[in-house]
């Protein structure tokens, strides 16, 4: 069975900071190139979430929702961390848009929506975490010289 390729964090034209792409396009090259799926993860937001699902599911390829997160640094309020969270089923979809809502609503500092642990913590299922690579709070701990930290951090999620 030869190996396939997904892309679980891509940001589009509705990430309004930082991304590019435009939801249709990916999905037609994505279906090119053989890939049987791809996650669509725009920061704080899920807005391009009908046109992509429409889009990808017309092309034939699984759709993986998600979004990038800010989440609370209690040492350093300013610079939170990075977080990406994938919708796994029904119940992660329900809870995300929970999760990102609650961080408009209740969590914004900085200019930016901070989600507070206490609420991914209340709703976890159907949720599926991945690190944040350097922006995560394991990467800013192993990027500061600091493996005790980043194991303790690992070991929460």
């Amino acid at each position: 069975m030869p190996q396939t390729f997904v892309h679980l964090r891509v940001h589009s034209e509705y990430s309004m900071v930082d991304g590019l792409v435009r939801v249709k396009p990916l999905v037609n090259r994505v279906a090119a190139l053989g890939m049987p799926a791809v996650g669509l993860t725009e920061q704080s937001n899920m807005c391009s979430l009908v046109r992509f699902y429409k889009a990808a599911m017309g092309a034939g390829v699984k759709p993986i929702i998600g979004a990038d997160i800010w989440l609370e640094n209690p040492d350093e309020p300013e610079n939170p961390f990075r977080v990406t969270l994938l919708a796994r089923d029904n119940d992660g979809y329900l809870n995300l848009t929970e999760i990102i809502s609650l961080g408009y609503t209740e969590g914004q500092h900085f200019g930016k929506p901070i989600i507070l642990r206490k609420w991914l913590e209340a709703r976890p299922k159907g949720l599926i975490a991945l690190s944040g690579s350097k922006m995560g709070d394991v990467g800013k701990a192993l990027l500061a010289d600091k493996p005790e930290l980043a194991r303790e951090r690992a070991r929460y999620w």
